[in-house]
């Protein structure tokens, strides 16, 4: 019966314990569960706020975006109305155009092309071309000038009317236009006189003839050389004396004075510096010798220059400076010293003597002043007087 008892007493309390073990797992699933549910209602609410972050960011991207855009497209062309043109000499040969009144984009290039005409050109709004057939204008003095360099040359040399035509390139929209077309470009004036010379000299041995005119390397042209005596004093007195009008009155003597020498030579070719002439005696394949014969010691001399306009094609400028000769004692040593450099010398002219023209021959009588024809006039009333008393005595008493 014991037996029975406890067999019984286990069996139910194995139920209990297993029914017990059962709930608890419920619980503990339950738990998990619930748990599991709750993680995963936080990971969606957490995926759902950074989904609208990322939205919202994207959203504000696009709205920048959006608005760049906008501004890009609403650009900001350059006024030129009030625009001035102002053609420079640079350096030795060289020019400049500066245009200023302007306000600039920063944010743009700007091109220069040069035309014979007033009209309208057609331009290629491509960078590339732009760049390859434009000239550029540079950017300078806090954005309001702007200045084409160095390759104006080439125009300014050519017989024409010169136009200038600007062209924006905005770099955001790779889009450019014509801002200004017609707009006259007045030459400045090249000198006459000395300053259209530069470091120039001529000798037996060797040449040197610099100009300061404008020039482009693919220019070559032929030029005048003259040089002849200056055989008015009154002109190099004038030039001596700082007086405006001396070289003025040498230029109208030079061109009408036919010379010692007068040849029409080739300045040298493909010349990026000058249109200069160079010669040297011992490289006998370049330039001849200017050979200048009967020169005198100490007189002065004129080198006149005057480009060839080739029938039009080119402007033709001309100048004139003066020299000093010096000879040494073998004739066939002498140098022209150029007025200017430290061997020039001038003359003491005598102020007291009447300026004449040298080439003229003087001549002069003799000395026959006042006095002399005051006492010839005495002596002859004298002679006369004593005559007649003779004659009147003679016939009284005879």
């Amino acid at each position: 019966m014991k037996n029975i008892l406890l067999s019984l007493t286990i069996f139910f309390a194995l139920v209990f314990f297993s029914f017990y073990k059962v709930e608890a797992n419920d619980v503990s699933i339950n738990q998990e569960i619930n748990q599991d549910r709750i993680i995963a209602l936080e990971s969606i609410n957490n995926s759902d706020s950074e989904e609208n972050s990322v939205k919202t960011v994207k959203e504000d991207i696009e709205v920048k975006s959006s608005a760049n855009e906008e501004e890009s497209t609403e650009v900001e062309w350059t006024d030129f109305s009030n625009a001035k043109f102002e053609l420079k000499k640079d350096g030795i040969s060289g020019a400049n155009l500066e245009i200023s009144g302007i306000k600039i984009n920063n944010n743009s290039g700007y091109y220069l092309f040069i035309t014979s005409d007033n009209s309208k050109p057609d331009i290629d709004m491509d960078s590339d071309a732009l760049f390859n057939k434009g000239i550029i204008l540079k950017n300078i003095a806090d954005s309001s000038l702007l200045v084409a360099e160095n390759y104006l040359r080439q125009y300014v040399e050519l017989n024409q009317d010169l136009y200038a035509t600007v062209v924006q390139y905005v770099y955001s929209t790779g889009s450019g236009q014509i801002v200004s077309y017609g707009n006259k470009i007045n030459r400045y004036k090249e000198a006459k006189d000395i300053n259209a010379f530069f470091s120039s000299f001529i000798s037996d041995e060797r040449d040197q003839i610099v100009t300061t005119f404008t020039h482009d390397r693919n220019h070559n042209r032929k030029m005048q050389v003259k040089i002849g005596k200056i055989t008015d004093i009154s002109v190099l007195k004038k030039i001596q004396d700082k007086n405006s009008a001396g070289f003025e009155e040498l230029l109208n003597f030079a061109k009408s004075n036919s010379g010692i020498y007068n040849e029409i030579l080739d300045a040298d070719k493909d010349d990026w510096y000058a249109i200069e002439y160079n010669a040297d005696l011992e490289k006998p394949e370049g330039n001849a010798i200017i050979n200048l014969n009967g020169l005198e010691n100490k007189e002065y001399y004129y080198l006149y220059i005057k480009l060839d306009d080739e029938n039009g094609k080119y402007i033709s400028n001309e100048a004139v400076t003066l020299a000093q000769a010096k000879v040494s004692l073998d004739v066939n040593k002498w140098t022209l010293m150029f007025y200017g450099t430290s061997d020039f010398k001038w003359t003491e002219w005598n102020t007291s003597a009447p300026i004449v023209d040298s080439s003229v021959v003087q001549t002069s009588l003799p000395h026959t002043g006042i006095k002399y024809i005051l006492y010839g006039g005495i002596i002859s009333a004298i002679t006369a007087i004593g005559i007649f008393a003779y004659k009147k005595y003679k016939y009284y008493n005879f």
